[in-house]
């Protein structure tokens, strides 16, 4: 018994694991895009 609640308890880590994995990809996405979109238009100004 004890050895499937652990089982349990690893298996539910290793999901949240996984959705903080893309939550973190993602936003380093966003980050990017932001940055890339403001350096876009720092050099349309310049110009």
């Amino acid at each position: 018994m004890l050895s499937s609640a652990m089982d349990v308890g690893q298996a539910i880590l290793e999901s949240y694991s996984r959705v903080l994995e893309g939550l973190a990809y993602n936003i380093v996405g966003w980050i990017e895009d932001v940055l890339f979109v403001e350096n876009s238009m720092t050099n349309q100004q310049e110009c």
